[in-house]
């Protein structure tokens, strides 16, 4: 039986070395990984793509708040937090990230799609301030 295989990260690198005609690379292989914490892995590559917008990073952020829940690299704090601040104290640690863009992000990627829909339309999916001014409104 053949493995099925799915590049998480590294698309780039990966194309480069293709156009220099490389037969071969090292990567990392992982087997029996939860699909949370490949995403992970790909929120994470992602993240370091200058190329983001304030909503995409937004999105990103707030997934990667969510899915660490999921994944439960960490043992839960003890009393008194709320469940979506272990999220937000992981993405913290773990992204290199403040603590307020953590939790900007999160209200952010909190936008209806219609309203991620018409800031994309006017350009404003880059605006973080008119992001928020928004999502205190939605």
């Amino acid at each position: 039986m053949r493995r099925q295989y799915a590049l998480v990260a590294g698309a780039h690198r990966l194309a480069a070395a293709k156009k220099l005609g490389w037969s071969e690379i090292p990567c990392l292989t992982l087997y029996d990984e939860p699909d949370e914490q490949a995403r992970l892995w790909e929120i994470a590559e992602n993240l370091h793509r200058a190329e983001l917008t304030a909503l995409e990073r937004s999105e990103l952020i707030s997934e990667w708040i969510g899915l660490t829940d999921k994944v439960g690299q960490l043992a839960p704090p003890l009393g008194g937090i709320q469940p979506n601040d272990k999220g937000v104290r992981r993405a913290v640690r773990e992204l290199g990230i403040e603590r307020t863009e953590a939790r900007r992000s999160d209200k952010i990627a909190g936008l209806s799609p219609e309203a991620k829909a018409a800031a994309r339309e006017v350009g404003l999916d880059d605006n973080q301030s008119a992001l928020l001014t928004a999502a205190h409104v939605d």
